[in-house]
Protein backbone atom coordinates (compact mmCIF):
# COMPACT_ATOMS: atom_id res chain seq x y z
CA UNK A 1 0.00 0.00 0.00
CA UNK A 2 0.97 3.61 0.16
CA UNK A 3 1.22 3.34 3.47
CA UNK A 4 3.51 0.65 3.13
CA UNK A 5 5.99 2.33 0.37
CA UNK A 6 6.15 5.55 2.72
CA UNK A 7 7.76 3.66 5.63
CA UNK A 8 11.17 3.06 3.69
CA UNK A 9 11.30 6.52 3.04
CA UNK A 10 10.43 8.04 6.56
CA UNK A 11 12.75 5.49 8.11
CA UNK A 12 15.63 7.14 5.29
CA UNK A 13 14.81 10.69 6.32
CA UNK A 14 15.41 9.98 10.15
CA UNK A 15 18.52 8.29 9.78
CA UNK A 16 19.75 11.22 7.54
CA UNK A 17 18.22 13.64 10.51
CA UNK A 18 20.17 11.13 13.71
CA UNK A 19 23.34 11.14 11.53
CA UNK A 20 23.24 15.26 10.65
CA UNK A 21 22.41 15.81 14.46
CA UNK A 22 25.20 13.60 15.24
CA UNK A 23 27.87 15.23 12.89
CA UNK A 24 26.43 18.73 14.51
CA UNK A 25 27.07 17.13 18.15
CA UNK A 26 30.44 16.19 16.71
CA UNK A 27 31.19 19.56 15.46
CA UNK A 28 29.62 21.40 18.63
CA UNK A 29 32.07 18.98 20.63
CA UNK A 30 35.00 19.32 18.68
CA UNK A 31 34.32 23.50 18.60
CA UNK A 32 34.02 23.33 22.63
CA UNK A 33 37.04 21.38 23.14
CA UNK A 34 39.23 24.14 21.02
CA UNK A 35 37.42 26.83 22.90
CA UNK A 36 38.86 24.92 25.57
CA UNK A 37 42.34 24.28 24.42
CA UNK A 38 41.98 28.15 23.28
CA UNK A 39 41.60 29.21 26.73
CA UNK A 40 44.29 26.94 28.44
CA UNK A 41 46.39 28.11 25.62
CA UNK A 42 45.50 31.69 26.56
CA UNK A 43 45.99 31.32 30.35
CA UNK A 44 49.29 29.73 30.18
CA UNK A 45 50.59 32.69 27.65
CA UNK A 46 48.85 34.88 30.65
CA UNK A 47 50.70 33.10 33.53
CA UNK A 48 53.77 33.20 31.82
CA UNK A 49 53.49 36.37 30.52
CA UNK A 50 52.55 37.61 34.66
CA UNK A 51 55.63 35.51 35.63
CA UNK A 52 58.00 37.57 32.75
CA UNK A 53 56.62 40.81 33.63
CA UNK A 54 56.40 40.16 37.79
CA UNK A 55 59.33 37.94 38.63
CA UNK A 56 62.42 40.42 36.93
CA UNK A 57 63.45 43.06 39.19
CA UNK A 58 61.63 45.74 36.59
CA UNK A 59 58.60 47.68 36.36
CA UNK A 60 56.77 47.85 33.32
CA UNK A 61 53.99 50.33 32.97
CA UNK A 62 51.12 51.77 30.31
CA UNK A 63 50.49 55.33 30.59
CA UNK A 64 47.65 57.44 29.28
CA UNK A 65 48.30 60.60 27.16
CA UNK A 66 44.45 61.61 27.67
CA UNK A 67 44.10 61.35 31.33
CA UNK A 68 48.13 61.86 32.10
CA UNK A 69 48.43 58.97 34.61
CA UNK A 70 49.48 55.21 34.46
CA UNK A 71 46.94 52.45 33.83
CA UNK A 72 48.66 49.82 34.67
CA UNK A 73 51.54 49.34 36.48
CA UNK A 74 53.52 46.38 38.13
CA UNK A 75 53.85 45.26 41.25
CA UNK A 76 57.72 46.16 41.44
CA UNK A 77 57.13 49.84 41.51
CA UNK A 78 55.78 49.46 45.65
CA UNK A 79 59.22 48.61 46.07
CA UNK A 80 61.26 51.23 43.81
CA UNK A 81 59.10 54.21 45.39
CA UNK A 82 57.70 53.28 48.29
CA UNK A 83 54.30 54.05 46.64
CA UNK A 84 51.31 51.69 46.96
CA UNK A 85 49.67 50.59 43.09
CA UNK A 86 47.24 53.03 43.57
CA UNK A 87 49.08 56.29 44.26
CA UNK A 88 51.48 55.13 41.18
CA UNK A 89 47.49 55.57 39.03
CA UNK A 90 46.61 58.90 40.34
CA UNK A 91 47.06 61.70 38.06
CA UNK A 92 49.77 63.39 36.85
CA UNK A 93 52.05 60.93 39.13
CA UNK A 94 54.97 60.93 37.08
CA UNK A 95 55.24 64.67 36.82
CA UNK A 96 54.96 65.58 40.52
CA UNK A 97 57.26 62.63 41.64
CA UNK A 98 59.79 63.80 38.62
CA UNK A 99 63.12 65.75 39.65
CA UNK A 100 62.39 69.32 38.96
CA UNK A 101 65.92 69.36 36.72
CA UNK A 102 64.53 66.26 35.27
CA UNK A 103 60.81 67.11 34.56
CA UNK A 104 61.20 68.52 30.80
CA UNK A 105 63.21 65.94 29.96
CA UNK A 106 60.65 63.44 30.48
CA UNK A 107 57.73 65.23 29.23
CA UNK A 108 60.30 64.87 26.19
CA UNK A 109 60.49 61.66 26.35
CA UNK A 110 56.99 61.33 26.34
CA UNK A 111 55.92 63.58 23.50
CA UNK A 112 58.49 62.01 21.40
CA UNK A 113 57.18 58.22 21.84
CA UNK A 114 53.94 59.68 21.00
CA UNK A 115 54.79 61.62 18.33
CA UNK A 116 57.27 59.44 16.29
CA UNK A 117 56.76 56.06 17.60
CA UNK A 118 60.07 55.58 18.44
CA UNK A 119 61.65 54.10 21.71
CA UNK A 120 62.78 56.00 23.73
CA UNK A 121 65.12 55.95 26.55
CA UNK A 122 66.73 58.06 29.19
CA UNK A 123 67.77 58.23 33.02
CA UNK A 124 66.24 60.47 35.39
CA UNK A 125 65.19 60.81 38.93
CA UNK A 126 62.07 59.80 41.18
CA UNK A 127 61.10 61.13 44.53
CA UNK A 128 60.61 58.20 46.81
CA UNK A 129 58.07 58.35 49.89
CA UNK A 130 60.70 59.28 51.56
CA UNK A 131 62.24 61.68 50.04
CA UNK A 132 65.04 61.22 48.53
CA UNK A 133 65.40 60.41 44.87
CA UNK A 134 65.68 57.11 42.91
CA UNK A 135 67.68 57.53 39.69
CA UNK A 136 65.75 55.46 37.17
CA UNK A 137 66.43 54.25 33.64
CA UNK A 138 63.63 54.36 31.23
CA UNK A 139 62.22 52.61 27.99
CA UNK A 140 59.16 53.83 26.42
CA UNK A 141 57.32 53.44 22.76
CA UNK A 142 54.08 54.27 21.40
CA UNK A 143 51.28 51.85 21.16
CA UNK A 144 51.30 49.55 18.35
CA UNK A 145 49.59 50.93 15.11
CA UNK A 146 45.51 49.89 14.78
CA UNK A 147 45.24 50.05 18.78
CA UNK A 148 42.04 52.53 19.47
CA UNK A 149 42.71 55.47 20.62
CA UNK A 150 45.72 55.76 18.26
CA UNK A 151 48.83 57.35 19.98
CA UNK A 152 47.00 58.15 23.31
CA UNK A 153 48.73 55.14 25.03
CA UNK A 154 52.36 55.05 26.21
CA UNK A 155 54.06 51.70 27.72
CA UNK A 156 57.53 51.28 28.95
CA UNK A 157 59.60 50.03 31.57
CA UNK A 158 61.55 51.22 34.49
CA UNK A 159 64.79 49.67 35.86
CA UNK A 160 66.61 51.09 39.21
CA UNK A 161 69.85 52.39 38.31
CA UNK A 162 70.67 53.86 41.33
CA UNK A 163 73.67 51.98 42.63
CA UNK A 164 74.75 52.64 38.85
CA UNK A 165 75.03 56.14 39.11
CA UNK A 166 76.97 55.87 42.64
CA UNK A 167 79.50 54.05 40.93
CA UNK A 168 79.44 56.78 38.31
CA UNK A 169 79.98 58.70 40.66
CA UNK A 170 82.82 57.40 42.77
CA UNK A 171 84.54 56.69 39.68
CA UNK A 172 84.37 60.68 38.42
CA UNK A 173 85.23 61.66 41.80
CA UNK A 174 88.26 59.13 41.59
CA UNK A 175 89.30 60.53 38.18
CA UNK A 176 89.24 64.39 39.13
CA UNK A 177 91.62 62.67 42.48
CA UNK A 178 93.79 61.58 40.23
CA UNK A 179 94.10 64.12 37.93
CA UNK A 180 94.82 67.05 40.52
CA UNK A 181 96.51 65.12 43.20
CA UNK A 182 99.78 66.71 44.17
CA UNK A 183 101.40 63.23 45.04
CA UNK A 184 102.23 61.09 42.12
CA UNK A 185 100.19 58.29 40.79
CA UNK A 186 101.29 55.07 38.95
CA UNK A 187 98.99 52.03 38.29
CA UNK A 188 100.46 48.87 37.46
CA UNK A 189 99.96 45.47 35.89
CA UNK A 190 100.32 42.11 37.87
CA UNK A 191 103.64 41.81 36.35
CA UNK A 192 104.51 45.38 36.98
CA UNK A 193 104.61 47.21 33.87
CA UNK A 194 103.26 50.85 33.81
CA UNK A 195 99.52 50.97 32.50
CA UNK A 196 98.66 54.94 33.57
CA UNK A 197 100.35 57.68 35.55
CA UNK A 198 98.71 60.68 36.93
CA UNK A 199 100.21 64.37 35.24
CA UNK A 200 101.97 65.08 39.02
CA UNK A 201 103.65 61.58 38.06
CA UNK A 202 104.67 63.51 35.30
CA UNK A 203 105.96 66.69 37.04
CA UNK A 204 108.04 64.46 39.90
CA UNK A 205 109.93 61.96 37.95
CA UNK A 206 110.21 64.01 34.39
CA UNK A 207 109.16 61.24 32.05
CA UNK A 208 105.57 61.72 30.11
CA UNK A 209 102.71 59.15 30.19
CA UNK A 210 104.15 58.00 26.68
CA UNK A 211 107.84 57.35 27.58
CA UNK A 212 106.56 54.93 30.76
CA UNK A 213 103.41 53.20 29.66
CA UNK A 214 104.54 49.74 29.19
CA UNK A 215 107.44 49.37 30.98
CA UNK A 216 108.69 47.50 33.69
CA UNK A 217 108.54 49.62 37.55
CA UNK A 218 112.70 49.16 37.41
CA UNK A 219 112.71 52.36 35.29
CA UNK A 220 112.38 54.12 38.01
CA UNK A 221 114.83 52.08 39.95
CA UNK A 222 118.21 54.53 40.84
CA UNK A 223 119.83 51.86 41.92
CA UNK A 224 121.00 53.62 45.18
CA UNK A 225 119.75 50.75 47.48
CA UNK A 226 120.27 46.90 48.49
CA UNK A 227 118.87 44.80 47.07
CA UNK A 228 117.35 43.46 50.72
CA UNK A 229 115.48 46.78 50.71
CA UNK A 230 113.13 46.00 47.74
CA UNK A 231 112.98 41.89 48.66
CA UNK A 232 111.58 42.69 51.93
CA UNK A 233 109.41 45.66 50.42
CA UNK A 234 107.88 42.60 48.18
CA UNK A 235 107.35 40.69 50.94
CA UNK A 236 106.14 42.74 52.87
CA UNK A 237 103.35 43.55 50.48
CA UNK A 238 102.63 40.17 49.34
CA UNK A 239 101.86 39.35 52.68
CA UNK A 240 99.57 42.54 53.86
CA UNK A 241 98.33 43.57 50.51
CA UNK A 242 99.84 46.98 51.19
CA UNK A 243 103.73 48.32 51.79
CA UNK A 244 104.54 52.23 52.87
CA UNK A 245 108.15 53.38 53.19
CA UNK A 246 110.66 55.40 51.80
CA UNK A 247 112.82 54.63 48.57
CA UNK A 248 115.25 56.74 46.05
CA UNK A 249 114.73 56.66 42.38
CA UNK A 250 115.90 58.36 39.51
CA UNK A 251 114.49 61.12 37.41
CA UNK A 252 114.74 60.97 33.39
CA UNK A 253 117.59 63.82 33.67
CA UNK A 254 119.69 60.94 36.10
CA UNK A 255 119.06 62.94 39.43
CA UNK A 256 118.46 60.89 42.25
CA UNK A 257 115.23 61.66 44.65
CA UNK A 258 113.73 60.69 47.50
CA UNK A 259 110.17 59.23 47.84
CA UNK A 260 107.70 58.61 50.33
CA UNK A 261 105.63 55.85 48.93
CA UNK A 262 102.44 53.70 49.28
CA UNK A 263 101.83 50.62 47.51
CA UNK A 264 98.71 48.65 47.52
CA UNK A 265 97.59 45.39 46.30
CA UNK A 266 94.33 45.49 44.09
CA UNK A 267 92.62 42.26 43.72
CA UNK A 268 90.18 40.35 40.90
CA UNK A 269 86.87 38.85 42.51
CA UNK A 270 88.98 35.32 42.58
CA UNK A 271 91.69 37.02 44.78
CA UNK A 272 94.43 36.87 42.18
CA UNK A 273 96.74 39.96 42.24
CA UNK A 274 95.16 42.09 39.23
CA UNK A 275 96.99 45.75 39.73
CA UNK A 276 99.65 47.61 42.04
CA UNK A 277 98.52 51.30 43.21
CA UNK A 278 101.31 53.71 44.22
CA UNK A 279 100.87 56.63 45.37
CA UNK A 280 104.13 58.84 45.99
CA UNK A 281 105.53 62.24 47.30
CA UNK A 282 108.89 63.89 46.45
CA UNK A 283 110.46 64.36 50.15
CA UNK A 284 114.12 64.90 48.56
CA UNK A 285 114.14 68.08 50.33
CA UNK A 286 113.12 66.98 53.31
CA UNK A 287 115.46 63.88 53.60
CA UNK A 288 118.62 65.77 52.43
CA UNK A 289 117.63 68.09 55.45
CA UNK A 290 117.19 65.80 57.84
CA UNK A 291 120.44 64.37 56.87
CA UNK A 292 122.34 67.31 57.23
CA UNK A 293 120.79 67.93 60.77
CA UNK A 294 121.98 63.80 61.76
CA UNK A 295 125.56 65.34 60.54
CA UNK A 296 125.79 68.26 62.66
CA UNK A 297 124.98 66.60 65.45
CA UNK A 298 127.18 63.82 65.09
CA UNK A 299 130.24 66.69 64.29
Amino acid sequence: TALNRAEPECGDELGNLSRSLLEMMGTIAAHERAQEQAAEILRFSEERYRFLVEGVEVVTWEYSIVTESFVYVSPQAVDMLGYELDEWREPHFLQSHAHPDDLARVREARDKAVDTGETCALDYRLRHRDGHFVWVHHLSGAQSAGESPPGKLVRGMLFDISERKRTEQRLLLAGQVFETANEGIMLTDAQNRIISVNPAFEVITGYTAAEVMGNDLKLLSAGLQARDHYQAMWHGLRRDGRWEGEVWSRRKSGEAFALRLSVSIIRDEWGHVKRHLTMFSDVTTQKRQSEEIEHRASH
